[in-house]
Order: structure tokens, then C-alpha cells, then sequence
């Protein structure tokens, strides 16, 4: 959308059904404070094609989305999961996954461009986000800006990000810049697997 005034004809009632029309480069506003829906599994596939260099991002740019995870959500692994996406834009979203996901973002595959910022992922079971042989592009790599996952006392997280990767298939191209962790939790950034052209700067773990 151009701007964030509501329209009858391109307003949707919630994000999942938005995800589902999107074309290339739609901008998805999040127009209520609140958002009430269970966890959207995978982004990528089918869907993928629609949300080439789409972005998704608060109506109000001092003031985030909150995105409370509802429902049967507990066999889900991930609030949000993006594989082979090309140029989506996140920003301004707070995950609240509700004790529901081990993670809150999973990010797979070859996703150049993919950009997540100013956003915060709480009340996970086990890692804010996961990255899994992913890769971004040298030219557009994969961006985590100002990204703060929050743990709880007492439900210390594992990491609050947590890179995996087969001994064949690194995480490559990937910048995580001014982000924040506030523990408990075992480690800040845990990574089991090769790397290449990684960018990890500026970070705070408390």
C-alpha cells in the first residue's frame, strides 16, 4: 500500500489472509496495535513468488506491532518461518510466542535480501531466531537490524539466536548488527556449523 489509511478493498483482517494476496512489492501495513493469530509455519514455496520484495511493518513507526501467538500453535516450530524468499522486509514487530514455539523466526535457504529490523521475539521455548543453512547474496545478504529477543527467569533460552548448518552447506552472506539479547540463557549467539562472510557487530548481551 502507498499509505496507511484504511480501504475496504485492501484491508484484510489479518496477516495470514494479507500474505495470501500479496503480489511482488506490496507493502503490508499492520494498522491495529495488536495482533491475535496463530503461528504462520512456512513462508516460502508456494507463497514465495507473491512476496519477492514485499515488506511487512508497523502502522506507526514509534510504535511496534505486537503479534501475540494464539491457538494450537504448540506443534509449530516457528511463529514465523521463511525459506527461499527473495527481498521481504520486516520491521517494527514484536513476537510474543506466547510459550507456544521453540523459536520465533526461522529462517531457511537461499533468501537474499531478507531483512528483518526493529523488531523484538519473547516468550520462545528455546532460541528467538534460528538460521539453517541459509544464505543470503554478497550483494543482498541476509539482515538482522536492531533485532532484541528477551527471555524470561524462568525459561532461560538456549541461544538467543541459534546457527545450524550441514558440514556441505554453510550460512553465508549474513549481517546481524545492534541487536540484544536479555537473558537467561546459555549464549548470546550459538553456532554449530561452517560460516562464510558472516557479519556479527555491535551486539548486547545481557
Amino acid at each position: 500500500r502507498g499509505d496507511h489509511s484504511p480501504d475496504a478493498n485492501r484491508t484484510h483482517p489479518t496477516l495470514r489472509a494479507a500474505l495470501a494476496v500479496a503480489q511482488p512489492g506490496t507493502t503490508i501495513v499492520l494498522l491495529d496495535d495488536t495482533l491475535d493469530e496463530p503461528a504462520i509455519p512456512t513462508l516460502g514455496s508456494k507463497s514465495k513468488d507473491g512476496l519477492t520484495d514485499c515488506t511487512i511493518e508497523s502502522g506507526s513507526p514509534s510504535k511496534p506491532t505486537t503479534w501475540k501467538v494464539s491457538g494450537n500453535s504448540h506443534s509449530v516450530s516457528s511463529a514465523l518461518e521463511f525459506q527461499g524468499l527473495s527481498g521481504l522486509t520486516v520491521s517494527g514487530l514484536t513476537i510474543d510466542c506466547n510459550r507456544q514455539c521453540r523459536f520465533g523466526v526461522s529462517i531457511l535457504g537461499y533468501c537474499p535480501g531478507l531483512t528483518l529490523k526493529n523488531g523484538t521475539i519473547r516468550n520462545c521455548e528455546m532460541a528467538g531466531l534460528r538460521i539453517d543453512n541459509a544464505a543470503g547474496d554478497p550483494i543482498k545478504p541476509i539482515r538482522l537490524e536492531g533485532v532484541r529477543v528477551s527471555a524470561t527467569s524462568d525459561k532461560p533460552l538456549m541461544a538467543g539466536i541459534l546457527i545450524t548448518a550441514s558440514p556441505t552447506m554453510p550460512n553465508k552472506s549474513i549481517q546481524i548488527a545492534n541487536g540484544r539479547f536479555d537473558g537467561p540463557g546459555t549464549a548470546g549467539d550459538s553456532i554449530a556449523g561452517p560460516l562464510q562472510d558472516i557479519e556479527i557487530v555491535n551486539n548486547r548481551f545481557d
